[in-house]
């Protein structure tokens, strides 16, 4: 799958990346339009980024003159991860199975729903003895209702949902799960499959059964496969527990494109996608999705450090640009690349409290971009890494509108030379692609004044079609929630000025 946004024939020249760019921009969104003369000042800001950066990697092995990167054969190592077979066992079988519920059914003969009904009741007569006075109030009689009212809650509380099993099903369940969310094996072992076939002996567990199959038939068995998102689900945690060697190609560019399209993933998106239709085949919210962030890839291209590094089918061929992006991550080098820092995975690391190790995929790409790094700048490939955004952000000096995972995000690392570290600027203001000029706008890649029709609220700052907003009394257009009508002055007023006025006769 791919997207025609232009011509593509030949080396990609100023003229050609020019069009191309401007075909993209106004193929995304109606809004952008952009003009030949306003993407020719972002290509222009570009090219001196492209100049230096193909001098500097021309003789890595796989470097791509004609499309600025360089291309990788790489075999993407998937192994098993502990954080998704937990995810699955402990956040989505253990809640739609129930294996929290009690098997008692009911309490003094009574149900959940009986004993929720008469706790209510009892609560609601508390409460009118609350409101009597102290005098009006048998205290024996008050204290003996606020017992019963404690003790139907309690009992509401205990009494379990009827599973419709006996207590030994029931047991078998909890024990077998709780065998099999702590295997992280592709198979199992002897003595895993004697220990679940003496819990449940119709799962015929056995020596060098994957553990996908085995949970498969398990999940079959206690009838949860019928649960919503279940086959979504599995189907991460069967990845995880298999591990696989998948041959693709490891892209390290700094195409002007590819900034542009970083976000424009097989299945996923981010907070960097300029575009808003639905240019991916999503369905649901992602189908109209413009990042927050939208300017950010304008703001990674035009500085001299930043490199957007991704994975593709092998079956890919150029322009690898308008390809679906199956895993994406950035990068941003010093000048003499003895520091860089790698930023968050994506999609593959979505977690916004991260994972609790560091994962192949993550690892992987590391070393390969350290290997490059070493060879292209001539320096020893004998790098000191520390994870986190304390650890980044201290040895970086931030500009333009990107998002700065490397400050708030647990899963960055920094890789440096010993005694050789260096501070990394990145990012820059990006241009607007209709009239060429710089902004500081996060949300659109145009700045405020080429979005025909679009105004800023004057007192909160978000951009929204003007017949969203109000006129206010001061002649500044405000959204809803920052001005309100007042009747006495027939006008909108700013909410920071609107006061109420009493009409005294």
């Amino acid at each position: 799958m791919s997207w025609n946004f232009g011509k593509r024939e030949g080396d990609i020249v100023e003229d050609n990346m020019v069009e191309t760019v401007k075909n993209l921009f106004n193929y995304c969104s109606d809004k952008y339009k952009a003009t030949t003369e306003g993407c020719s000042q972002i290509v222009e800001a570009w090219m001196k980024k492209c100049k230096q950066f193909d001098e500097r990697f021309r003789n890595i092995p796989g470097f791509d003159a004609k499309n600025h990167c360089i291309v990788l054969d790489y075999k993407h190592l998937r192994e098993t991860d502990p954080d998704q077979i937990y995810d699955f066992f402990n956040t989505f079988v253990a809640w739609w199975g129930g294996f929290d519920c009690r098997v008692i059914d009911t309490i003094d003969g009574h149900d959940k729903n009986w004993w929720y009904n008469e706790y209510t009741e009892l609560d609601t007569l508390r409460d009118c003895i609350n409101r009597l006075p102290a005098n009006a109030i048998n205290y024996h009689g008050a204290k003996e209702i606020l017992e019963l009212c404690e003790k139907a809650y309690k009992n509401y509380r205990e009494v379990g949902v009827y599973t419709k099993e006996s207590k030994d099903e029931y047991t078998a369940r909890k024990n077998v799960l709780h065998v099999l969310r702590n295997i992280t094996e592709q198979f199992c072992s002897k003595e895993r499959a004697e220990e679940i076939n003496q819990y449940d002996s119709r799962l015929k567990a056995a020596e060098g059964l994957k553990l996908s199959k085995l949970t498969r038939r398990w999940c079959k068995l206690i009838g949860i496969e019928s649960a919503p998102n279940f086959e979504k689900r599995f189907a991460r945690y069967a990845d995880a527990i298999n591990p696989l060697e998948v041959p693709e190609f490891l892209i390290i560019s700094w195409n002007l494109l590819d900034f542009l399209t970083m976000s424009f993933g097989n299945s996923w998106t981010s907070c960097h996608s300029i575009d808003k239709k639905n240019v991916h085949g999503y369905t649901g919210d992602a189908a109209d999705y413009r990042g927050c962030y939208s300017s950010g890839p304008l703001s990674y291209a035009e500085d001299m450090a930043s490199v957007v590094v991704y994975s593709l089918p092998k079956t890919a061929k150029a322009p690898y640009w308008n390809i679906p992006k199956l895993r994406r991550q950035m990068f941003h080098i010093s000048e003499n690349g003895t520091t860089f820092i790698q930023g968050r995975l994506y999609p593959d690391d979505q977690s916004d409290c991260g994972r609790n190790t560091e994962f192949t995929a993550y690892k992987q790409w590391r070393e390969i971009v350290q290997e490059v790094i070493s060879k292209a700048y001539d320096i020893p490939n004998l790098w000191k890494n520390e994870r986190g955004a304390d650890s980044c952000s201290e040895r970086t000096i931030s500009n333009g509108t990107h998002y700065r995972d490397y400050e708030h995000y647990s899963n960055v690392n920094i890789s440096y030379l010993e005694n050789k570290q260096e501070t990394i600027l990145i990012g820059k203001d990006p241009i607007c692609p209709s009239c060429g000029e710089s902004h500081d706008e996060t949300h659109w890649c145009t700045c405020e004044h080429c979005r025909e029709g679009w105004v800023r609220c004057a007192s909160c700052g978000e951009y929204e079609p003007i017949d969203n907003l109000h006129l206010c009394d001061d002649g500044e257009y405000r959204c809803d929630d920052c001005c309100t009508y007042c009747e006495y002055h027939n006008a909108y007023e700013s909410n920071r000025n609107n006061f109420t006025y009493l009409r005294l006769w």
